[in-house]
């Protein structure tokens, strides 16, 4: 790894579920301090549909992407971690511990695993790389390439843009099964997907 680049915690969002055989390989590639942060995919779903009162729904999607952390641990060789630091090498988030212990955010399901992950950057001091199954975050079906204000977007929680925002995250919303755009935001090359940040710039190259 490079020991002068920033931190990066990447949120694995579980619509990728079918495409991790591609995707983890190419995470365990990367040059980079990173920490994965597991979404909740299918095992999140399933607690929306019994619909349980919202402290209970809460700590039930949290234990969702304990189950999808797993799940991509065994598609690699990456280790599962419960450590409040970023490893030196890539490892998968089991955040439940962490987060029952603090209790940062409110129980809601307008905070989902993207600002979960959010808040692991903002407490360890890293980028967030946000991957998705869409190739950014869109106004009137185009894609935005740079956000610096707080707005609403259907690819990401209620909650994400004022939260990274407020704490000064470098983020980026990136489509994992663009496996060459992947590529090459972590070879420091132009991508495509959105960039979120307080200042305005062009979609800029990530800091390796």
């Amino acid at each position: 790894m490079k020991s002068d680049s920033k931190p990066l915690v990447v949120k694995l969002g579980g619509s990728l579920i079918d495409a991790l055989g591609e995707i983890v390989p190419l995470l365990m590639s990367a040059e980079r301090n990173m920490l994965i942060i597991p979404g909740g995919g299918v095992f999140a779903d399933n607690i929306r549909e019994i619909n349980p009162d919202p402290d209970t729904a809460h700590w039930m999607a949290i234990l969702a992407m304990e189950q999808y952390g797993y799940l991509i641990s065994s598609s690699g060789e990456e280790d599962v971690w419960e450590e409040m630091e970023v490893p030196d090498k890539p490892k998968v988030m089991l955040p439940y511990r962490i987060l029952k212990e603090r209790d940062p955010l409110p129980h809601s399901w307008d905070i989902t695993s993207d600002t979960i992950a959010a808040w692991f950057a903002s407490e360890l001091d890293a980028d967030l790389l946000l991957l998705k199954s869409v190739d950014g975050l869109t106004r009137n079906k185009e894609i935005v390439s740079d956000v610096c204000v707080d707005e609403k977007f259907q690819e990401v929680d209620p909650c994400l843009i004022s939260f990274v925002l407020d704490n000064n995250i470098d983020t980026w919303v990136i489509n994992a099964r663009n496996a060459p755009n992947l590529k090459a935001f972590f070879e420091g090359r132009n991508f495509l997907g959105t960039h979120i940040h307080r200042k305005f710039l062009s979609l800029k190259k990530p800091n390796l």
